[in-house]
């Protein structure tokens, strides 16, 4: 069975969801687009993009499923022409931070701040990044043949 949207397709639309309110301030939210050339765009207006990163794994433990810890790494592009005021990049930052800290995706425990850090000044236009963390479950997927037969009876013998 194939799922409809990945885990991490759930994830990223779920934080683009999130942020949407800070698009009536006039920024832009997007998750990563699909084309190269569309994110080296000049940022017309303050911008905002959401991109998965990486992922780690925790040992797996087997209690008759196989479950594992997965913590996902997403990142938080911000683009903006401006540092400070009402479209700089300082009070993007601060609107995009409140709205994502603790907040919990499907599935998911909720989100926790990293890091961040200035990445470049081009074409004037100023880009920090945002990483945060999300921690899943994951557990085995199997069919009712894996499964075996329900267990309907159960006899005990004293001895």
């Amino acid at each position: 069975m194939t799922p409809t949207y990945s885990v991490l397709e759930q994830i990223e639309q779920a934080i683009v969801c999130r942020l949407k309110p800070v698009e009536r301030c006039g920024f832009e939210i997007q998750a990563l687009p699909q084309v190269q050339a569309d994110m080296e765009k000049p940022a017309t207006k303050p911008r905002v993009t959401i991109s998965y990163r990486e992922s780690e794994r925790s040992e797996p433990k087997a209690m008759g499923v196989m479950l594992q810890e997965r913590t996902f790494t997403f990142q938080v592009t911000f683009q903006a022409r401006v540092l400070r005021g009402t479209e700089g990049i300082y009070k993007l930052m601060a609107a995009v931070e409140s709205l994502l800290m603790g907040f919990m995706p499907p599935h998911c425990d909720r989100i926790q701040l990293r890091n961040d850090r200035f990445d470049l000044f081009e074409n004037n236009t100023w880009r920090w990044i945002l990483d945060i963390s999300i921690r899943a479950m994951h557990m085995q997927e199997f069919s009712d043949e894996e499964i075996g037969p329900l267990l309907k009876e159960v006899t005990f013998v004293e001895q």
